[in-house]
């Protein structure tokens, strides 16, 4: 998740000091961390790590539990900035993509107001 984090956040100024080099290598990194049904996304780590059963059964976790929630929240922020900057450079053509990420991450906001 660290390294996806950073690779956005790579992204993200290449994007914003290269505004029309071809947004395809972004869009689809955005959209591999925003859209992330394959491994269940944020609401897989909220519903098996984030609950007080995970935590009363595995006490010892309680720091990776919090480093990851920490993790969870950094990407969220520099999610939310990749959007901004990608809905100033995308084509017409990849505009209703960006719309689904745009939903896709109000979605994600939903599930991280419940950690």
């Amino acid at each position: 998740m660290t390294a996806k984090t950073k690779e956005l956040e790579m992204l993200e100024k290449k994007y914003m000091s290269q505004p029309t080099l071809n947004c395809n290598p972004f869009t689809m990194a955005l959209n591999g961390v925003v859209d992330a049904p394959v491994n269940g996304g944020v609401n897989m780590y909220r519903t098996t790590f984030f609950t007080m059963e995970y935590l009363d059964k595995n006490p010892s976790h309680k720091g990776w539990v919090e480093q990851l929630k920490q993790e969870l929240m950094r990407q969220v922020r520099v999610v939310n900035r990749c959007i901004e900057v990608h809905a100033e450079i995308v084509p017409p053509d990849v505009r209703p993509l960006h719309d689904k990420l745009v939903e896709s991450t109000h979605l994600r906001r939903q599930y991280m107001a419940c950690v």
